[in-house]
């Protein structure tokens, strides 16, 4: 009814697996602090250019006219016209671009995790109620049967204990949904009070077709920690 989906509105935060992924990297204290310290490096890397060109400049002028803090270190005023400062701060700054991106795709693939673990929890309780009714039927049908002679106490109190039983399983699926819903709010950087309706569905997908010869050579290509050496080796 209106009513009943106006309070719905109220109360629950609607998500998709792509808006609860969004959510984990905002939210995320670790990608706050690598994107601050990607625009401070930024903003190193223009000032060792501007330190590079003064140094270029000064070191034109005859050996009296250079300060003497220069001359006292001249190897390493030497380095700075070089570039080497620029490159040090570039190095510094792709290792922290592809810590970023790493850091983004762990968090997407954690936020999906919680996203399905809370699906599937979902449909665990439902399969549960179903086979507590189920079983509360059997009961029911039982009872006549007995009463009338057909089975026996036996038989009776097996009915009885399948339904306790499918009633433990029913509450012990709701408390693990409860503690996968706490989860993935914690995930996501949610309230952990906060009413949330999951409305992607699990999807399936085939595995690539691939060797594993070609996924280790593609894994040596594509992985940040390889980029990341292959850049401090360019600087030596």
């Amino acid at each position: 009814t209106t009513t009943e989906t106006t309070e719905l509105e109220e109360t629950d935060l609607i998500i998709t697996l792509e808006e609860a992924q969004n959510l984990a990297i905002e939210n995320s204290y670790a990608i706050s602090n690598l994107n601050r310290k990607i625009e401070d490096t930024k903003d190193l890397i223009s000032n060792q250019k501007d330190l590079q060109s003064t140094m270029s400049d000064l070191l034109k002028l005859p050996l009296q006219f250079i300060p003497s803090d220069i001359t006292n270190d001249y190897v390493n005023a030497l380095m700075i016209k070089k570039g080497y400062g620029v490159k040090g701060a570039q190095v510094q700054l792709t290792v922290l671009e592809n810590t970023l991106n790493q850091t983004k795709e762990a968090l997407k693939i954690g936020a999906a995790s919680a996203y399905y673990n809370v699906l599937l929890s979902q449909k665990t309780v439902e399969l549960n109620n179903a086979l507590y009714e189920n079983a509360q039927g059997h009961l029911r049908t039982a009872k006549v049967r007995f009463e009338n002679g057909v089975i026996t106490k036996l038989e009776l109190l097996k009915a009885e204990m399948a339904v306790n039983s499918a009633k433990t399983d029913m509450f012990n699926a709701e408390d693990d949904l409860k503690i996968k819903q706490l989860e993935f709010n914690n995930t996501i950087g949610l309230d952990l009070d906060q009413e949330v309706l999951l409305v992607s569905a699990v999807e399936w997908s085939d595995m690539p077709d691939i060797t594993l010869e070609d996924a280790i050579a593609s894994s040596m290509e594509t992985r940040p920690e390889i980029e990341n050496k292959k850049a401090e080796f360019e600087l030596k």
